[in-house]
């Protein structure tokens, strides 16, 4: 497993990635639709959630938690869904467990995840990695990116088989986005294939910015 010094880590929080204490890549500020995101790994998110017809806002509100100001990448409105994206590290998506300011500063105040948090703790997600698939193999999809809950990990895009609702769940379990249940599923199949999400990440792996 491949870890990274204290200082490299803050480095690439901070927006460039960075595998060595003297040299680090910045992230590029890219424009999409009229936005300047502040690294093209967010710029291609986006792409994504509009290939959803998902209405996003960016970097809409701020939190002061207790002198640290925070501020997550994205808000979906009908989700009720805020995002924080981060780069891949480490050699795997998940070898390095990423920092987050909001967690950090639930778990101070509160003896349980959600206690006085200004969000409900499962509606913060933290995105490593990109909006791709790596591999289909029909009945495993791999993709690029580890969603991130306080706690957990293995979070994924998923679509209910039901009503169509999106969310984020654990592996792609979509019947846990609204309780639906398909007589033909179960809670352990993955929603994470359908012809909608499919369609999206095949147009994030080919958006490339405007030069």
């Amino acid at each position: 497993m491949r870890t990274f010094p204290s200082k490299a880590v803050q480095q690439w929080l901070a927006g460039g990635v960075s595998d060595t204490l003297t040299h680090t890549i910045p992230a590029i500020p890219t424009i999409y639709q009229g936005i300047r995101f502040r690294s093209r790994l967010e710029a291609r998110w986006a792409v994504f959630l509009n290939a959803l017809n998902l209405t996003y806002l960016y970097e809409a509100e701020g939190w002061d938690l207790d002198g640290e100001w925070y501020l997550p990448d994205f808000y979906i409105p009908n989700l009720n869904l805020w995002l924080e994206i981060k780069p891949q590290t480490g050699a795997d998506l998940d070898s390095i467990w990423p920092d987050n300011p909001y967690w950090n500063w639930v778990q101070k105040v509160s003896d349980y995840p959600a206690g006085d948090a200004p969000l409900d703790y499962k509606n913060l997600v933290v995105l490593v990695g990109q909006p791709i698939i790596l591999k289909d193999e029909g009945w495993l999809l791999q993709v690029g990116y580890c969603g991130y809950v306080i706690g957990d990990l293995s979070y994924r895009w998923c679509e209910c088989r039901v009503c169509g609702r999106l969310g984020i769940q654990f592996e792609g379990r979509a019947e846990r986005i609204c309780g639906h249940r398909h007589p033909n599923f179960n809670d352990s199949e993955i929603g994470d294939h359908s012809a909608r999400l499919l369609t999206a990440y095949e147009q994030a792996r080919r958006w490339q910015p405007e030069r």
